[in-house]
């Protein structure tokens, strides 16, 4: 159960944000709620925020770096098709500069979470994969019982 929280949180705010992205609703709100010119720099300032938070996420789940490296391609393809699909949304325009805005985001959130990204546990794929040092192998009683520990080596003098 503890390993499926934060895919579920994780998801909820990725399908939330795709829900804002792509309706008109956003929008209509920003226009009621604020002045003209501040607009622009707030709803940019939310896809920052917004992508900088998905992103920043990603270090809380419980998958091996590669697979967390996907999900940074799959917040960047996000951002671009969601730019393309606004485009069939009433009210709502995709462009290249709010692909890139995102993108800023998404550096954001990799910047702010580096250090979590770097402690989050690499776990092999199996017991098989996993390196030799560190690791205890049980010998086979004929093989312990037969060997004796040897001396240290001697310090050299002169």
């Amino acid at each position: 159960m503890r390993t499926i929280v934060p895919w579920l949180v994780w998801a909820l705010a990725l399908v939330t944000w795709t829900i804002a992205l792509l309706t008109p609703d956003p929008v209509q709100m920003s226009h009621a709620v604020l002045p003209a010119e501040a607009a622009f720099p707030v709803a940019k300032s939310l896809h920052v925020l917004a992508y900088a938070c998905l992103t920043a996420l990603l270090a809380w789940l419980p998958v091996r770096p590669r697979a967390r490296w996907a999900l940074v391609a799959l917040l960047s393809f996000h951002g671009a098709i969601t730019e393309y699909l606004q485009t069939f949304v009433p009210g709502r325009s995709g462009s290249v500069r709010d692909v890139l805005i995102d993108h800023a985001g998404i550096a954001l959130g990799l910047a702010v979470s580096w250090a979590w990204w770097r402690r989050s546990p690499k776990a092999p794929a199996s017991p098989a994969a996993a390196p030799m040092w560190g690791r205890r192998v049980a010998l086979p009683d004929a093989i312990s019982a037969t060997t004796t520990p040897t001396a240290p080596p001697r310090p050299r003098t002169r």
